[in-house]
């Protein structure tokens, strides 16, 4: 069923504004997909009175994983619902605690001052991690 949700989310073509965290200029290219910041993937999944897909468990975070690499996106990071909260835990966006493990820190030298949200790739074992939130990447998954 989630196959269905990421194809959705494919089927736009656009030109993209990607962002290097460590260098503010920003770079247009060509994409297949539509990619946004945490805020407006967010918010796109919010406009459309959709929840966003929160993969809370392994086997949930596997299975989103796998179904992004089957339709080809290699190592291409998608948000998932989760934000780096005041007091320094990740949180679901209901308020729960992210509970996964071995999520990938953020690289000292990047700016931090829009918040840290979580970030998942296909990558084989890839256990997510923290990104800026300004980065533009995969929106995350909305459900009907």
């Amino acid at each position: 069923m989630l196959a269905l949700f990421v194809v959705g989310l494919v089927a736009t073509t656009v030109t993209a504004l990607t962002v290097d965290a460590n260098n503010p200029v920003v770079h247009e290219e060509l994409e297949p997909h539509l990619v946004l910041s945490y805020a407006d993937s967010l918010a796109r999944c919010e406009e459309a009175s959709m929840p966003a897909v929160m993969p809370k468990t392994p086997e949930m975070w596997k299975q989103v994983s796998e179904t992004l690499f089957n339709i080809g996106y290699g190592d291409e990071h998608m948000w998932v619902p989760a934000k780096m909260a005041d007091d320094g835990t990740l949180k679901w966006m209901d308020g729960t605690d992210v509970t996964l493990t071995n999520i990938t820190p953020v690289e000292s030298d990047v700016d931090t001052s829009e918040g840290l949200c979580l970030a998942m790739s296909p990558e084989e074992d890839h256990h997510g991690e923290l990104a800026p939130c300004y980065a533009v990447i995969l929106p995350m998954i909305c459900h009907p």
